[in-house]
Parts: structure tokens; C-alpha cells; sequence
């Protein structure tokens, strides 16, 4: 992780460190922590008379001790190894019984081998912590750690064993004693056995047995991740962060080699240049047809000026002849009145007979006049009809030519249109596969922190719109999410308090994380381990310092426990 020094030197307080060692030791941890913005190193001391004076003045926060720091002159005590632990251990009794706002106890050694008698003599004095010196690095996170009062589980166990020691020793003892006892002593030990096994029992039936379901997970970050995916297709250049790094906005996080857009980009011109060629060439037919279509209007007006003037010819030729036709039978009626006149006269004198004959021939010349009349007036009529015929034939024709034309013309239109869109589409991908190509640095949209680098070197081919990492937003809490197994999960409910063990030093060494369960899922899925799981969410009760001392990250896994239920002793030895 990146550690901001200035930012913390503005909201933290730096631990008081005073130091209880040789000159040399003192001057080479002085030195490490000269420019630290945690720690100060307020005042050293290799003089057993001085100290508790020197602390009275300066009131650290943790007073380091080095056992191995030789002959300790304190309190007139001999001069030797000896004396000098001894006088170690009465320094932190007396740090603690005379000093104002007694301070934090770290001890320190690189060659006393965890001297268990030592080290529990020191923890009953008052020691805070201890830890073996193997470098500066993990003197500077005991530091701290023993400053926010997290205990080293080494101690713990030191404890226990010491506990467990005196038991024996204690059963040993006792044993002896009853052998040596008289009767009347073994009936009052009677007495008291059976006192203590009825107390027994009753704590059985009213003592209580906690059941703990165990959630394997990781630390996360709390509010949504923001996922960075690539914008190209194209190979990995380089990588400008790792992950646990904090960024800023805008700040370069990866360089894409995107060569693979130059081919499409050639491909796509390629195709726009085919495009907009067959676009000119719809546009052609279009005026071609357009062309087609008023030259055949042009025809047909010609046309249609003939077939009228002909259909009008017509018209006028059947008004002549009917005009004759009435004229032609106006003379038969005069020929058929004068022949009638003369046949039927009785005096041959006044109308001879070669007038009859005459009357006679005009008649019959007045016939065939009308027969030849009607003739021509039907034929006149029949005329008009197929002039009239031959109008509506090319009207329909026409009709029938402007609606093939409009429909070629709609169809290449449709075909234009059609066209058009796929080349505004295949310019709008030129665009984007330029702006691709001069886009292959890939910038954080946020401030934040890299929580998960899913591409972790370069030379890796990726494609466009596959994830490259995950940011979380910057001043986000971390959260425990994790997996609990089925058959644990029967009790568990939101509000219930956790325990949560990381795996990651120093909290491997000093301690626990404390939270309440935020989120259960509602149904189960399937893990790795084709294992019926829940996810779990477990809010953390305080931040830890995680954003000054980074001592936790995201990512670093953990086991948390959580009581969910609790029954009676009895009940639990029964059903188990």
C-alpha cells in the first residue's frame, strides 16, 4: 500500500516513544525514526536512576525496554546479568505504580529466546507487549499496535501455559497431602468434593454454551466498485499501478498498444468508399427513371393531344353524316311523294309515262342514297368508338407505366435511405475506432483506491469492453463479506455481533476486528467446493485507523466468528 505521510501528519497525533537502552541501540532507533510521522522518539535513557524522572517530565506513550541492556545501575541492586533483568522488571513495576498517566510497556529482545519465566514476570509487572527484535519495520508496527492497546497473542498463550502449570503443580501436591491426612479430614474432603460436584451440576444446567458458525472471506470495500473496462481491443503495454495503490482522478492507470484498430479502420474506409459508390450509382438510376418518367409524360401528352383531336374528328364526322343521313331521307320522302303522284295520276297526259319512269329511277336512286348514308353514319359511329377505345387504353397505360416508374423510383429512395444509414454508421465507427486509437491510455474516473488488478502484467491481449480493474471510491469503509456454509446458517440473522481474524500481520499478531452482520443473502448458491453457501456482509464497529496507519487493506482475507445461538451445557453434551 502507498502510505500519504502528509495527510496523516495533519490528522493523527504521533505516538511518544521514550527509550530504555544502550547508547549505540539507542542512537540507531533514534536515526530509523528520525523522519517519521508516526512515531517521535522524545528521550532515551541508559541510566536506571534518571529514568523515572526523566518520565515524570516527558509522559510518552510507550516506553521501549531492552532487557539486554547490561548492567542497569537501579536502586543499588549487583552488578550483573541477574540484577539487570531483575531491575528491568521492577522498572515496569515501578512505571506503572508511580508515573502519572502510566504508559504503554513494549519489551523488546533479539536474543533472551522468549524466556517464558521472564516474560510472565515482566506481564505481572505490568508489560504491554513483547515482541522479538528482527527488524526496525516490525519494531515500528509493534509500536503501534502496543499503543492502541491490541496484545500480542504470544502473551496470551504464555498465560495459559502458566495457568496450566500451576494446576499441575497444585494436583501434585494435594495429592500428597490427602495420603498423609487423618480419617476425619478425608470425611470433611468428602463433604466439600460433594459440595463442589452438586455446584458442578447446577453449573451445567444453568451455565450457557455458545454455538459459533465460522465465514470464510475477505476485507472489501463498502460503497460500489467502480470497473474499468477497455475501451479497445489490443495488447497491454505497460501498467502504471498495483493494486492497494491510491489514485487521483484522471491519473494514467494503463497504456493499450491497440495496432488491431489500424486494420479495422482500413477495413471500415474501405467499405464507406464501396458504400458511397453504390450510393452514386442508386442516385443514377434514380434520375434515370426520374428522366424516363417525364419523357413518357411528355409521349403520352403528345398522345393523348392526337387521340383527341382524332376522337374530336370523329365526333364531328358523325354530326356530317348524320346531317346527310337526314338529308338523304328528306329526298327519299320527296321521291317516294312524287313517284306516288305520278303512278297514281289518272290522266296519262299531264304526267306521261317516261316522267313516271323518271320518278321512278329517282326513287330508287334516293334508296340506295339512304342505304349508303346509314353506311357511312354507322361507320362514322364505329370510328369514334375505337378512337374513344384507343384514349382510354393509352390513359390506362399511362397509368399503369407512371405507377411501375414511381415504384422503381420509391424502391431505389428506400435503397438510399438504407444506404445513407450505413454510411453515417460506418463513419460514426471511423470516429469512435479514431478516438480508440488516440484513446489507448486509460485514465481513473475517480479518486479511490485499486482494490483488484484483474490484469496484472503487460503483454496480455484483452478485448474491448473486458474488465481491467476494479477502483473503489476514495474515503470508502471496508466491510467483511464472505460465505457461510448451509448447514451453519440455521440461527444466523442481521444485528448479530462478529469476530473477525485477519490474515495479515500485525493483526495476525495483536488481535481481532469486532462488527455486526449487515446483509445475509436470501437464497443460497453453489461455491467452488459444489458447497450450499450464503454470502454475508459484516459491518466493522470502528475504522481501525485503516486510513492513517495502514495496517489493513482491501483484499486481505480472514475468518470471522459469530455466535448464533447459545444453549445449556447439558443440553449441548446430550445432542452431541
Amino acid at each position: 500500500m502507498v502510505f500519504d505521510n502528509n495527510h496523516q501528519s495533519n490528522t493523527i497525533k504521533p505516538i511518544r516513544v521514550f527509550i530504555i537502552d544502550s547508547k549505540i541501540n539507542c542512537s540507531i532507533i533514534d536515526k530509523y525514526f528520525l523522519n517519521n510521522q508516526l512515531i517521535h522518539i522524545i528521550s532515551t535513557a541508559n541510566n536506571g536512576k534518571l529514568i523515572l524522572y526523566k518520565l515524570n517530565n516527558v509522559l510518552p506513550d510507550v516506553v521501549l525496554i531492552n532487557p539486554e541492556i547490561g548492567v542497569l545501575k537501579y536502586q543499588n541492586d549487583l552488578n550483573n546479568s541477574v540484577a539487570s533483568i531483575y531491575n528491568v522488571i521492577k522498572i515496569i513495576a515501578d512505571i506503572k505504580e508511580y508515573i502519572d498517566k502510566a504508559p504503554k510497556i513494549l519489551i523488546y529482545s533479539s536474543s533472551i529466546n522468549e524466556d517464558n519465566n521472564f516474560i510472565y514476570k515482566a506481564i505481572n509487572a505490568g508489560a504491554d507487549g513483547y515482541i522479538m527484535k528482527s527488524s526496525l519495520q516490525e519494531l515500528e508496527l509493534a509500536i503501534i499496535a502496543t499503543s492502541k492497546g491490541y496484545i500480542n497473542s504470544s502473551l496470551l498463550s504464555l498465560q495459559m501455559e502458566k495457568e496450566n502449570e500451576c494446576i499441575e503443580n497444585w494436583t501434585t501436591v494435594t495429592q500428597e497431602k490427602l495420603e498423609g491426612m487423618p480419617k476425619i479430614y478425608l470425611r470433611l474432603l468428602l463433604y466439600v468434593m460433594l459440595t463442589i460436584i452438586l455446584t458442578f451440576v447446577l453449573w451445567l444446567f444453568s451455565s450457557k454454551f455458545e454455538k459459533v458458525s465460522s465465514i470464510e472471506g475477505k476485507l472489501e470495500p463498502e460503497a460500489n466498485i467502480r470497473v474499468i473496462d477497455s475501451p479497445v481491443t489490443g495488447k497491454v503495454k505497460s501498467i502504471k499501478i498495483k493494486s492497494g495503490q491510491k489514485v487521483k482522478k484522471n491519473q494514467p492507470l494503463l497504456i493499450l498498444d491497440s495496432k488491431l484498430n489500424f486494420v479495422e479502420k482500413s477495413q471500415k474506409q474501405t467499405q464507406l468508399i464501396n458504400q458511397n459508390k453504390k450510393l452514386v450509382q442508386l442516385k443514377k438510376s434514380k434520375d434515370r427513371l426520374e428522366q424516363s418518367l417525364l419523357n413518357f409524360n411528355i409521349q403520352f401528352k403528345s398522345k393523348l393531344t392526337e387521340k383527341q383531336a382524332q376522337l374530336t374528328q370523329s365526333q364531328n364526322l358523325i354530326k356530317t353524316k348524320k346531317s346527310e343521313l337526314l338529308e338523304v331521307e328528306t329526298n327519299l320522302k320527296i321521291a317516294e311523294n312524287k313517284y306516288k303522284l305520278y303512278s297514281n295520276s289518272k290522266n296519262k297526259e299531264i304526267f306521261p309515262q317516261i316522267m313516271v319512269l323518271e320518278a321512278r329511277q329517282i326513287l330508287e336512286q334516293e334508296k340506295q342514297n339512304i342505304f349508303q348514308a346509314k353506311k357511312e353514319f354507322e361507320s362514322s359511329k364505329y370510328v369514334y368508338v375505337e378512337k374513344l377505345s384507343q384514349l382510354t387504353v393509352l390513359e390506362q397505360e399511362f397509368k399503369i407505366k407512371i405507377i411501375e416508374v414511381q415504384q422503381e423510383v420509391d424502391k431505389i429512395n428506400n435503397e438510399i435511405v438504407n444506404l445513407s444509414n450505413e454510411i453515417q454508421l460506418t463513419q460514426n465507427l471511423i470516429k469512435i475506432i479514431n478516438y480508440q486509437i488516440n484513446d489507448q491510455i486509460i485514465h481513473a474516473p475517480i479518486n479511490g483506491i485499486i482494490f483488484e488488478n484483474i490484469v496484472s502484467h503487460s503483454g496480455v491481449m484483452v478485448k474491448q469492453g473486458q474488465p481491467l480493474m476494479n477502483i473503489a471510491p476514495e474515503e470508502s469503509n471496508i466491510v467483511f463479506r464472505g460465505q457461510i456454509k448451509s448447514k451453519d446458517s440455521a440461527f444466523l440473522k442481521v444485528g448479530l455481533p462478529a469476530r473477525i481474524k485477519v490474515n495479515a500481520f500485525p493483526w495476525r499478531e495483536f488481535g481481532v476486528l469486532t462488527g455486526k452482520i449487515s446483509f445475509i443473502a436470501p437464497s443460497s448458491k453453489i461455491n467452488n467446493d459444489n458447497e450450499q453457501v450464503f454470502d454475508v456482509e459484516i459491518r466493522l464497529n470502528s475504522n481501525y485507523d485503516f486510513k492513517y496507519l495502514k495496517l489493513l487493506s482491501y483484499g486481505h482475507t480472514g475468518k470471522a466468528e459469530v455466535i448464533v445461538r447459545k444453549e445449556n451445557i447439558i443440553s449441548f453434551l446430550i445432542n452431541n
